[in-house]
């Protein structure tokens, strides 16, 4: 859906090498990539439109996973009421309608639904995991600053500079 924070999340997602296509142009169907997913994983965000169903995305792209992204609709209205492109490919509220009917099938179609307000918060699930995982703690953290830029040395060897023992 436009507005919906899904070009940012896609490029989040894409942080690591692949090909990602961050922001498909609404108008255009998923491009044929059979060739390319042989070498590479890919990341592709297509956009909710009126005229274009998303089964022709699902079709022409074949992923192995779909990946739904949900924003808040007042949120996604009150974006769209001010871009020149709102209407583009359907009506906001044809568009609306669309993304509404993929909200109540989304357990049927999609694989994954990600929130983006729940993924741009800044205490995201997502954090605490790797931290957990990691062992990474703010004591971590405070070490980090408190120890910034000190030469260590072994033993009573110590680079220059470094007058601690």
């Amino acid at each position: 859906m436009q507005s919906s924070g899904a070009s940012f999340v896609t490029f989040a997602l894409a942080q690591r090498p692949m090909i990602a296509i961050i922001d498909l142009y609404n108008r255009c169907l998923a491009p044929l990539l059979e060739e390319e997913s042989q070498q590479y994983d890919i990341i592709l965000k297509c956009t909710i439109t009126a005229t274009i169903p998303l089964i022709q995305q699902f079709q022409r792209f074949q992923p192995d996973r779909a990946i739904l992204v949900t924003r808040d609709v007042d949120a996604i209205r009150r974006s769209l009421r001010q871009k020149e492109y709102r209407d583009d490919m359907g009506t906001m509220e044809q568009k609306v309608g669309v993304y509404t009917l993929l909200l109540l099938h989304h357990m049927d179609w999609f694989d994954e639904v990600i929130s983006y307000e729940r993924f741009v918060k800044k205490n995201h699930p997502l954090v605490t995991t790797i931290s957990e995982v990691t062992g990474f703690t703010e004591d971590h953290s405070r070490w980090a600053r408190d120890n910034r830029g000190v030469s260590w040395g072994i033993g009573n060897l110590k680079s220059q500079g470094d007058t601690r023992t």
